[in-house]
C-alpha cells in the first residue's frame, strides 16, 4: 500500500528517517513545510503525515499543528466523532466499526470531504493523519478538486 501512495504523491512526497530523535524528524517535516511555493500566489498548507506505527505522526502533526496554527485532521477521531453524533456517516459506518472491518472509501471521503470543507481548513490548511492508508484512497484525495495535498 506504501508503494502506491508514495507514487501518488511524489511530486510533493519527502520521506524521512523516523529512526532518530523526534525533534530532529520534527526539524526535517519543519525545514521541508517552510520551503517557500514556487509561486508568490497565497497557498494553504495541506500536509498529509505518513508512517507505520509508532513512528510519532501524531506528534508530528501536533508541533506542525501548533507551528503553523492548522487544525489537525485525524481520520480515526473524525470517525469516532461522527459515531458519536449519530450523522448519517456514522451511523453507516458504526457497523464497520463494530466489526472492526474497513469502513468504505466512498464513506471516508464523503466525512473528509465535509471535514476540509469547513471554515478553518479552508482559510488556515490542514495536517491528516489516518489516510490514506491505499494507493486508491490517495488517489481519490489528490483527485478532489481543493483538497489534494500539498506537502
Amino acid at each position: 500500500n506504501i508503494d502506491g501512495i508514495k507514487d501518488c504523491f511524489k511530486s510533493i512526497l519527502r520521506s524521512f528517517n523516523a529512526d532518530q530523535p523526534l525533534n530532529d524528524v520534527y526539524s526535517q517535516v519543519y525545514a521541508y513545510t517552510s520551503k517557500k511555493p514556487r509561486s508568490v500566489a497565497p497557498r494553504t498548507p495541506r500536509i498529509v503525515i505518513l508512517g507505520p506505527t509508532g513512528s510519532g505522526r501524531k506528534t508530528v502533526a501536533m508541533q506542525v499543528s501548533r507551528k503553523y496554527d492548522i487544525p489537525i485532521v485525524s481520520i480515526p477521531t473524525l470517525i469516532k466523532q461522527q459515531i458519536v453524533n449519530k450523522t448519517p456517516a456514522g451511523i453507516s459506518m458504526k457497523p464497520y466499526v463494530s466489526r472492526e472491518s474497513l469502513v468504505p472509501d466512498s464513506l471516508l471521503m464523503q466525512i473528509i470531504r465535509d471535514r476540509l470543507s469547513q471554515k478553518d481548513c479552508v482559510t488556515k490548511g490542514w495536517v491528516m493523519i489516518g489516510f490514506p492508508r491505499t494507493r486508491e484512497q490517495a488517489e481519490s484525495l489528490a483527485r478532489t478538486p481543493g483538497l489534494a495535498p500539498s506537502r
